[in-house]
């Protein structure tokens, strides 16, 4: 192989490396806001819905928890945690299973008003993914 050849090869690979740790991060950054937002948002009676999200990959959770978390700061950590092994290809799915989830979202719960977390999270969901693809943009320097 002709030095320039083999120069043009381990820059793309080195792009190719770059490129895959960039979007790696990406997506862990934008699932872990996403999860945060949600749950931030998420209303606090007894602190069950907010413990209820659960992040799966590839598949549903198909159960609900009996967790309280009325800080959402548990929730959060599992979630950071289940992230922490996350790959771009793989289909990373959050959920809060309570029966009463639909109308948290919806039409209100317990005299409240729809809190609508998951569509106020949704409306961000553009910016969040901007302010990490800054963050771990790929330059042509790496």
């Amino acid at each position: 192989m002709d030095a320039d050849l083999l120069r043009f090869t381990k820059q793309l690979e080195g792009f190719q490396e770059a490129f895959t740790r960039a979007s790696t991060n990406v997506l862990r950054e934008v699932v872990v806001d996403l999860g945060s937002t949600v749950i931030t948002l998420s209303p606090v009676l007894t602190g069950l819905f907010r413990g209820n999200w659960q992040l799966t990959v590839g598949t549903p959770s198909s159960h609900s928890l009996i967790e309280t978390d009325p800080e959402g700061n548990e929730t959060i950590a599992r979630i950071k945690a289940r992230v922490a092994t996350l790959v771009p290809g793989e289909l990373a799915i959050l959920a809060n299973n309570l029966e009463y989830g639909y109308n948290v979202e919806t039409i209100g719960w317990k005299a409240t008003p729809a809190y609508a977390p998951v569509r106020l999270t949704e409306v961000q969901f553009i910016s969040m993914v901007d302010k990490a693809a800054a963050k771990y943009r790929v330059t042509n320097n790496e």
